[in-house]
């Protein structure tokens, strides 16, 4: 992996076959204007930093394929299959190229990808001056400072042009995106609010304090806590999803073995675990139809004053909320899941380099420490993906997608206590005897209905005939 200082001219570079002397396939999953204004925004960002430096624009994989790959696969095929994939797992857009070198002995793809979400609508923002107020009331200078005590996340700190301490800053910004990431993974794992926050007074909080009070302002230290507090989060984390996993797969053999022994008198009824499924209709009911057409209420006497009453059946529950955010809820649990899995293997390749012994220390140590930064670095990009995920859909933070997304739950348990009591008495498993009552009355009145009007056209007959 590279990265890009200037990627415009990347992109041209491994897209044009006038550059390229064996360029098989190029994919883009955006279109090219959307390079020119990363470009353009990572510039005016770094500008804005007074960093020293380079403006690092993007980052670019090149991936070894084996040779065989030609004769096996269709260029194009191939390199949309790794690149939307890539897309689908860490939520980034890229741009990729199929290559072979010179002497056609390294076939190989150039994958370059943004490090920043395309949000789907822009954020406008209004210059206003802003009173900030903590939970109790008490107003504050900034946002920061509630962020910080009574958030869940840790606010990010503006670098200021030609700041003496630019870099220090910029490194400590880093470790708190690193603790927002961790506390984003917490939320979708389905950590407790509260959890999290104990976490964050106990172990960043209160040991700055401790350390401010033991050794003075030492600013390098910060790095090292919000390090560990990530860890302890990290934890916790793995525990959740392990004991959920745990927990799911004894459901599920419970399930599996109860719909096996159990007698349905020779038919087979497979018993599902339910999972979560708000904001989706589970059932579609069909509805009696007991109203009378227009040509039928067209043809009533409107001499008549009193008539027998129309039985009606109360329209079904409909639910109105947006069905966008079971689509975010499932993208962020699937992430979430990839992550998980990925920390799995790397906790493997660590207990294998740790029970190495003698010669074998020696020699493979390395081999396998290299393939824990690989993994460790995949799965800082899957934390970068599953934050952005929210980010994508408007939210600005993963917090307050759940937030809005709780509301919607408690909508969608009411939406389905309606509906249920609405099947129980008009759907097609409602009591024989209130179907029979509703459709009965409607007959006797269709019947009385087609009487009036048979009467009716007699009497016009018979003014006719006179």
């Amino acid at each position: 992996m590279s990265k890009l200082p200037d990627v415009r001219g990347r992109i041209t570079y491994i897209s044009s076959h006038a550059k390229q002397e064996n360029l098989y396939a190029v994919y883009e999953t955006i279109d090219r204007h959307y390079w020119t204004e990363l470009a353009r925004f990572n510039q005016q960002e770094f500008q804005k930093s007074g960093t020293e430096g380079e403006c690092i624009e993007a980052r670019e994989f090149i991936i070894a394929l084996p040779e065989s790959f030609p004769n096996l696969y269709e260029p194009d095929k191939l390199l949309q299959l790794f690149t939307d994939r890539f897309k689908e797992k860490y939520g980034v857009e890229c741009v990729s190229a199929l290559h072979h070198n010179k002497r056609k002995t390294n076939y190989h793809i150039h994958l370059i990808f943004s490090e920043r979400e395309r949000l789907s609508e822009p954020i406008e923002k209004t210059a206003t001056r802003n009173m900030f107020y903590d939970e109790q009331g008490k107003h504050v200078r900034t946002k920061k400072e509630i962020l910080d005590e009574n958030g869940l996340y840790l606010a990010t700190k503006k670098i200021g042009k030609n700041n003496p301490k630019a870099e220090q800053i910029q490194m400590d910004n880093e470790y708190r995106m690193r603790w927002n990431r961790e506390v984003d993974r917490a939320i979708v794992s389905g950590v407790p609010e509260t959890e999290i926050q104990q976490i964050k007074k106990e172990y960043i909080s209160d040991r700055i304090k401790e350390s401010i009070d033991l050794f003075g302002s030492q600013p390098e230290r910060f790095g090292t806590i919000l390090m560990s507090a990530v860890a302890v989060l990290a934890m916790l984390i793995s525990k959740v999803l392990q004991k959920a996993r745990e927990l799911s797969a004894k459901f599920f053999e419970k399930e599996v073995v109860q719909t096996i022994s159990e007698p349905s008198g020779g038919r087979t009824t497979p018993i599902i675990p339910q999972t979560d499924s708000v904001l989706q209709q589970e059932h579609k009911f069909k509805v009696p139809t007991v109203d009378l057409s227009v040509q039928q209420r067209e043809l009533q006497p409107k001499t008549q004053t009193t008539e027998q009453k129309i039985p009606r059946i109360p329209p079904k529950p409909v639910m109105s909320a947006d069905p966008k955010l079971s689509k975010i809820y499932k993208e962020l649990n699937r992430q979430n899941g990839i992550i998980f899995d990925a920390e799995k293997e790397r906790n493997a390749l660590e207990l294998e380099r740790d029970s190495l012994k003698g010669l074998a220390r020696l020699t493979k140590k390395g081999e396998i420490q290299s393939k824990i930064d690989r993994k460790s670095e995949e799965i800082d990009l899957l934390k970068v993906g599953l934050s952005g995920i929210a980010k994508r859909y408007g939210f600005q933070t993963v917090h307050d997608f759940y937030k809005v997304y709780a509301t919607a739950k408690i909508a969608y348990a009411e939406y389905r206590d309606k509906a249920d009591r609405w099947e129980e008495l008009y759907g097609e498993n409602a009591p024989r005897q209130t179907k029979e009552s509703v459709h009965r009355r409607l007959q006797d009145y269709q019947r009385a209905n087609a009487d009036r009007q048979a009467e009716q056209t007699s009497k016009n007959k018979d003014r006719g005939a006179r």
